[in-house]
């Protein structure tokens, strides 16, 4: 029996391939890791040359010359290949081995490393992917790191702000743009998303004039931090339909561009729906915004059909969307998980890789228009009821010398009839009407005015608030009625104490009424989110609610549900031109059956 070789065992037993030749080339040992790398039994190789797997005999050429030259070579990248693979990655390193200081052989260690070859070049194409999304996407977008120096600003930029990037680059931003961060609320959310105070901010900019324009715009600001030392991103937008000129931005880190961590926190920091396909319109991106807006994980959305988020009749409209060779534009509806649907405003548009000149995806954003709807039904409301107060201001003044000429004279005759005269009873009675309606005219005069805003005194909301429940709980109907009070620390305000109270007075009495003088009533106040500077105060009921089709007309002068003795329809009329004098407005939800939620926004003063 043959003992085996312990020099051959130790070399068997390395995982790399171990390739043994002499000076020329020609192959003396063939371990096993050469075996399972290239593919060849050392029976098939023993006695060939080396260059039998290179891929280029040139290049084994090198490296031999080397070896001899210089004694050693370490870690070369060389292209090789194997019985059946043309295309390996192989770390070579060579060494020598003498005998009697006569060079006998060459010592080929051969690492794998193919998959890391690989995986390379993936990165390096994820890398032009990331790239070429940016600078083709259709908003604007501004790259910022954590010394406020512009790293990136993409094509759509330079359009939108008309500035080269050259110029731009490497600059403070507040700088480039001087007429933005003279805005307050520009300069203020600036400084908290740098100290990582806000995560996102949005800002609406009107009459404004930019800095490389000559007219002036309206545009919106949108910005999200990406946390401490991350940097930021700017995203800005220009629409002209609703706001004249709108930009929106959003801040990430300035390895955005590098790293597909940074792309992914940078789609989730938008605002939009935001989702990127391929040519068969399989979804390969799908950001945190759409997520919520559809109610549907990222992870169940990714590889199907994004056709499964509109609806039938709207198929053919996305496919000549997504087919578009230039930048598409439109108003579909889209598909919730639950099927439910919104109007949203479509963007598509290609993503070109700049070296093939091949299109690597299509880019859909779609941004939510409910929230325009609801702001134009807002401004309509409010024309509507400055319109309404106009009218009711006038028609008070016409009205109340006649009826005050009435009331003097009915008090003139009761103070010369007898009481006892059959018709004492009768002029009394229309004194007495007289008066009512003279009541109603001189606080209908009171409130249309315009508020003596000088006079305004600087007020705490808790002091408000307390005295008007002061007030009310002591009157009848709320005897039964117990109040729960929320009060968050606020500042303060600047306004009439007892306008306030009043307003505040209205609808409380508008909700015991609505709950049949029986149950609680929620009374809180607090603070907005974000840079607005306002206080909210929020008066909640569960009561009988109110009608949607009543919603529309609850301000309404002398308009209301109740029976004829139980109210005419002026106290939520004159709430809303009290707050509305102060500068506030007044939100409401209400559920029939479940109840009402008034919100009243009043500014925080600033002195």
């Amino acid at each position: 029996m043959l003992k085996s070789n312990p020099f051959e065992d130790v070399l068997d037993n390395f995982v790399d391939a171990i390739v043994i030749t002499d000076i020329d080339g020609e192959i003396i040992k063939w371990n096993v890791g050469a075996r399972l790398i290239f593919g060849y039994d050392a029976c098939e190789v023993i006695g060939e040359n080396i260059s039998i797997i290179f891929c280029d005999a040139k290049e084994k050429d090198e490296v031999y010359s080397q070896i001899i030259s210089d004694g050693s070579v370490r870690n070369r990248v060389v292209k090789m290949k194997s019985k059946i693979n043309m295309d390996l990655g192989g770390l070579l390193s060579l060494s020598v081995f003498e005998t009697g200081g006569t060079t006998k052989g060459i010592i080929n260690i051969i690492k794998d490393i193919t998959q890391v070859l690989k995986q390379a070049e993936e990165t390096k194409r994820l890398n032009r992917y990331f790239e070429n999304f940016i600078e083709e996407a259709p908003i604007g977008i501004i790259l910022v790191d954590n010394n406020e120096r512009i790293i990136r600003l993409n094509k759509k930029q330079e359009e939108n702000s008309r500035i080269k990037r050259e110029h731009a680059l490497g600059r403070s931003i507040k700088s480039v743009f001087k007429n933005t961060y003279k805005n307050e609320n520009v300069r203020r959310a600036h400084e908290a998303l740098i100290r990582c105070e806000l995560k996102q901010v949005s800002i609406l900019l009107d009459h404004y004039l930019p800095q490389f324009y000559n007219e002036e715009m309206t545009f919106r600001l949108q910005g999200c931090s990406l946390g401490k030392g991350m940097g930021y991103a700017i995203f800005c937008e220009i629409e002209k339909e609703l706001y004249g000129a709108k930009r929106s931005i959003e801040k990430t880190g300035e390895e955005l561009r590098q790293s597909q961590k940074y792309l992914s926190a940078l789609l989730d920091a938008s605002p939009n729906i935001v989702i990127s396909v391929d040519s068969k319109h399989r979804i390969l991106s799908f950001n945190k915004t759409a997520e919520v807006l559809l109610g549907l994980p990222a992870e169940d959305a990714y590889n199907t059909v994004v056709d499964r988020f509109f609806p039938e009749g709207e198929i053919d409209a996305l496919h000549s969307a997504i087919s578009s060779p230039t930048l598409w534009y439109g108003t579909l509806p889209i598909l919730r998980r639950d099927k439910s649907s919104f109007q949203i405003e479509l963007y598509s548009t290609k993503i070109i890789d700049d070296k093939t000149k091949k299109e690597i995806a299509t880019l859909l954003i779609g941004k939510d228009i409910e929230e325009t709807k609801q702001l134009r039904h807002s401004l309509i409301q409010s024309q509507k009821m400055s319109f309404l107060g106009e009218i009711m201001g006038g028609l008070a003044h016409q009205i109340n010398n006649p009826l005050v000429g009435i009331v003097n004279i009915a008090d003139v005759v009761l103070k010369k009839m007898d009481p006892k005269s059959e018709l004492y009873n009768y002029v009394k009675m229309m004194w007495e009407a007289g008066n009512s309606c003279k009541e109603i005219v001189s606080r209908l005069l009171r409130f249309s005015r315009k508020a003596e805003k000088d006079a305004y005194t600087v007020l705490d909301v808790w002091d408000v608030l307390n005295s008007t429940l002061d007030i009310v709980t002591m009157q009848t109907p709320f005897k039964e009625i117990r109040i729960k009070r929320d009060f968050n620390k606020v500042l303060p305000i600047k306004g009439d104490l007892v306008l306030l109270q009043q307003a505040f007075i209205n609808i409380l009495w508008n909700a015991a009424q609505a709950m049949d003088g029986k149950g609680t009533i929620e009374i809180g106040c607090s603070v907005a989110d974000g840079i607005n500077r306002e206080v909210i105060i929020a008066i909640k009921d569960k009561g009988k609610g109110i009608l949607e089709e009543n919603l529309p007309r609850i301000f309404e002068p002398f308009f209301t549900t109740k029976e004829a003795d139980k109210g005419i329809g002026l106290g939520l009329t004159l709430s809303f031109w009290i707050i509305k004098d102060h500068n506030g407005r007044i939100e409401v939800d209400s559920t029939p059956g479940l109840g009402s939620t008034f919100k009243i926004f009043l500014p925080i003063t600033r002195c």
